[in-house]
């Protein structure tokens, strides 16, 4: 996947971009205004009335004072806005799941993690896969922690029935203290958490 730019003069938008692009561990370049852009390039973000870059998609955050109500879904937003520009890009994707009674899900797009859900039910990840297809034609797989065997199982089954291929992992190194455990969880469980087996949906469970 290419890498985001951020070319802005507006300090507190480039100090709330790089937070945010950091916490998503999203690659991107800071670029000084006016500089040439670099093919490792895919998009850019600017704040809002700045001039676009016109060979490179462009989009704008808006400019907000810096205070303690600052609207920061500005950035994430934009942030979206820059993902889908670089949809188009990315070849492979891998779903991480925590499975309980409010799954955590992470989205991993070429190893760089795009979208997280806090999902209220199990069977909400069928609409978090047709989401996925919607901007991605290429192969999808699944990664699910071995705990929480009925909520797991269901899981599964949708995944299968959504012809995703799954590997069931062992889940015994996730975080589950802190801010977000099921999201972080799902995370390390995307990323690293060793496989016991492996389910493809012709095989069945």
């Amino acid at each position: 996947m290419k890498a985001i730019g951020i070319m802005t003069e507006d300090f507190t938008v480039y100090h709330d971009l790089i937070a945010a692009l950091r916490a998503r561990e999203l690659p991107f370049i800071s670029l000084d205004p006016g500089s040439e852009i670099p093919i490792s390039i895919g998009v850019v973000i600017v704040a809002e009335g700045e001039r676009p870059v016109a060979w490179v998609p462009t989009v704008h955050v808006a400019r907000y004072p810096r205070d303690a109500t600052a609207p920061i879904s500005e950035i994430q937003s934009a942030i979206d806005g820059a993902i889908g520009h670089l949809r188009g890009g990315i070849k492979n994707v891998i779903v991480g799941i925590d499975p309980g009674l409010y799954p955590g899900v992470a989205v991993l797009a070429d190893g760089y993690l795009i979208h997280t859900y806090h999902l209220t039910r199990t069977d909400a990840l069928r609409t978090v896969v047709r989401d996925i297809r919607r901007w991605h034609k290429g192969p999808i797989s699944a990664r699910i922690g071995n705990g929480s065997p009925a909520e797991r199982d269901q899981a599964i089954d949708i995944l299968l029935d959504e012809e995703v291929p799954v590997q069931i992992v062992d889940e015994g190194g996730t975080t589950k203290k802190g801010v977000d455990p099921d999201i972080r969880a799902a995370i390390h469980i995307a990323r690293y958490s060793p496989v016991i087996r492996s389910v493809n949906p012709s095989h069945g469970r």
